[in-house]
């Protein structure tokens, strides 16, 4: 149905987002009728490869690069904003003291400033209410988790 369309074209890129993967849902998720009906629709395709194909071919059809371009403004817009947000990490003290971690950055090239509107790229600042507490900007998110200091869970993505 058209008032569906909206909801469609989310759910559409979530599903791609998750490579096609149907959903899990948890026990204590309440169903919600329209995102149902609209699974049923898309589910109905039960092959990936012909919900993937049809993807393609109403992109191609719409002359649209992505299914970014399909999905409502306010939705975009909103993922951008969350994508730009700096990240925080928790310092791990069972693991780690605040000192080994602040010297382990400096010597991986990152410089502590004091707030976040300082940030640059390779810098980070202290949580001004949690001594535990390290913040970075976004840009710096996928490096920095494949740190020993995450693997080691020293220091713990918030």
């Amino acid at each position: 149905p058209d008032e569906l369309t909206s909801l469609l074209v989310v759910m559409l890129y979530d599903l791609q987002d998750r490579k096609f993967e149907a959903r899990k849902i948890f026990n204590e998720e309440e169903p919600v009728e329209e995102v149902q009906e609209i699974g049923h629709y898309l589910y109905r395709y039960i092959c990936k490869t012909k919900l993937a194909a049809a993807l393609a071919r109403c992109r191609i059809k719409y002359d649209a690069l992505s299914i970014e371009h399909f999905v409502p403004e306010t939705v975009w817009k909103q993922e951008q904003r969350v994508s730009a947000l700096p990240f925080c990490v928790w310092i791990n003290t069972f693991k780690i003291s605040l000192e080994d971690v602040i010297s382990d950055l400096e010597m991986k090239g990152l410089t502590k400033v004091e707030s976040v509107s300082d940030f640059e790229h390779y810098t980070y600042a202290m949580d001004q209410h949690c001594h535990d507490v390290l913040v970075f900007p976004s840009s710096l998110k996928e490096e920095l988790l494949n740190l020993d200091l995450f693997a080691d869970c020293k220091l713990l993505l918030q």
